[in-house]
Formats: structure tokens, sequence, C-alpha cells
């Protein structure tokens, strides 16, 4: 390989190196993006549990409310 890149030109070279770069950037970005959203769905899903655990809680706490109580506080 190193025989081989004698024959390039140092503009070829440059070339090269510099898509490689933006290649790295291109995917580093991506990678960035999905670690974001993964971020985020994972924020999501919290605040939908714990959402979800408050009317869990609401409907017990009702739950043990007596009947005669619970139907006269209604009145």
């Amino acid at each position: 390989m190193l025989f081989t890149l004698q024959f390039f030109s140092a503009e070829a070279l440059d070339n090269h190196l510099t898509a490689v770069q933006r290649d790295r950037e291109l995917r580093s970005q991506i990678e960035e993006r999905k670690i974001r959203s993964d971020a985020a769905a994972y924020e999501e899903a919290k605040r939908k549990a714990a959402f979800e655990k408050l009317q869990q809680e609401k409907a017990r706490a009702e739950a043990e409310v007596p009947e005669p109580l619970y139907f006269s506080s209604l009145c």
C-alpha cells in the first residue's frame, strides 16, 4: 500500500482525507441524533409510567373510600 500511495498526488491524498473526515463527522452526527432520540424516548416512557402510576394510585384511593361517604360527598 505504501508503494501505491507514492503515485497519488498530494491533492488527491488531501481530497481522500477530507472525504474520510467528512464521512466520520456525518457518522458521528447520526450517532449523536440516535442517542438524543433514544434519550427522548426514554424520558417519554418515564413520564407515561409516572402518569399511569398516579392514575392507579388515584383509582386505588377512590376504591378505598367507603360507599356512603363517597356518594354523600357527590351530592
